[in-house]
């Protein structure tokens, strides 16, 4: 059973919190219910709504955040990503689809060959603690080592 996530029309497959939004009311996906297939650039979009059209697969695509508004005033379009969506009913099929044509793969692996498990909000939260952190020692270190060899070519040229 597929949970859904109806603010960000996602699929939830374990646990019972929203991995976009964090939200805990979740319901059961119904057929007609749309849920995001992909996220493309928008020159890919064109081949995989023509795909979608061909078999009669209902889409929409949908711009991320404000870099297409950005990218058509600067008279760069085709470089925003839009995500696209798809009727959960209909879900498998777009999928079997977008890899007959080569937009996607089959399934993702690590190099080991196992399967790769996404972080848990709380655990990818953490690691970007630790790495503000780490990234402030660095930036620390640098400066006492390039403040202490000023100081030490200072001491040789006015000595």
């Amino acid at each position: 059973m597929m949970l859904y996530c109806s603010s960000c029309q996602v699929l939830v497959k374990e646990g019972g919190r929203c991995p976009a939004c964090g939200k805990r009311k979740l319901r059961e996906a119904q057929a007609e219910d749309p849920v995001m297939l992909m996220t493309a650039t928008e020159t890919k979009c064109n081949q995989i709504a023509a795909a979608l059209d061909e078999e009669q697969i209902p889409h929409e695509e949908r711009v991320c955040g404000l870099e297409g508004i950005a990218s058509a005033y600067a008279g760069k379009g085709g470089i925003s990503n839009k995500n696209i969506f798809v009727p959960y009913g209909r879900l498998q099929e777009a999928i079997d689809l977008m890899q007959s044509i080569g937009v996607t793969h089959s399934e993702v692996t690590a190099p080991d060959g196992k399967e790769t498990a996404e972080m848990s909000p709380r655990k990818r939260f953490f690691w970007r603690a630790v790495s503000v952190v780490l990234f402030i020692l660095l930036i620390w270190a640098v400066v006492s080592i390039t403040d202490t060899a000023a100081e030490w070519l200072k001491s040789l040229l006015y000595s």
